[in-house]
């Protein structure tokens, strides 16, 4: 049964609130529903302590993917003046979560992909050219210590490459990348998924369009 109104979080026992589904706590919020300090204390305290349980017993990469997305779609955009607070603290929660998701993830590229954001990153890769980690930041938006964290990950499972340029770092797609990170058509093509024989050095992985190499 859903929640009917922020009065449970006051009036329910703490496990009785801890087992309801993160989905619950998502509908609440987007209902409008009034949340008093009393209320968002007593919700704060919820996903916290949900967060925690999760990390403790080692939950499964689909229960901590569930409880992430839950936790970025918390607070809804018309919302978001309102709960700023606490919106702030939940995209931390959910940042844990896919840190260790993150950890999990790193000799599996299967399910590096499945990382928060992962996909978009590899499909921004693919459609163009010799972009700097910062750009993609830009482009999707995303903090750099969240940004470097995913890639670093991908990365790992050879799903991408990186490659210093200065004092920035290119992106291209690895040997690992799925192969539905196509190019559309019409649109100019970016570097293609790099393969085993492109590998110059353990240190020294990717090939890129000055290194000499034909693409």
């Amino acid at each position: 049964m859903t929640v009917q109104n922020s009065s449970v979080l006051l009036t329910s026992n703490t496990a009785e609130l801890l087992d309801r589904p993160w989905s619950d706590w998502v509908e609440l919020v987007a209902s409008g529903a009034e949340l008093g300090s009393a209320h968002l204390q007593a919700l704060d305290y919820v996903l916290r302590h949900g967060v925690v349980r999760l990390l403790s017993r080692r939950a499964s990469d689909a229960e901590l993917a569930d409880a992430a997305r839950a936790l970025r779609r918390m607070v809804p955009p018309s919302r978001r003046d309102e709960l700023a607070e606490p919106l702030a603290r939940w995209t931390v929660f959910s940042e844990l979560l896919e840190a260790r998701r993150a950890v999990m993830a790193e000799q599996d590229p299967d399910a590096a992909l499945k990382l928060a954001h992962a996909e978009a990153i590899v499909d921004l890769v693919a459609r163009e050219r010799d972009l700097t980690q910062a750009k993609i930041g830009e482009r999707l938006e995303l903090k750099s210590a969240n940004l470097s964290r995913i890639l670093g990950v991908l990365e790992a499972n050879e799903v991408i490459g990186r490659r210093k340029d200065g004092r920035s770092k290119r992106v291209a797609l690895g040997p690992n990348a799925p192969q539905t990170a196509q190019v559309p058509a019409g649109e100019p093509p970016g570097p293609r998924p790099l393969r085993t024989s492109d590998l110059l050095s353990p240190y020294d992985a990717f090939a890129w369009p000055d290194a000499g190499v034909e693409h």
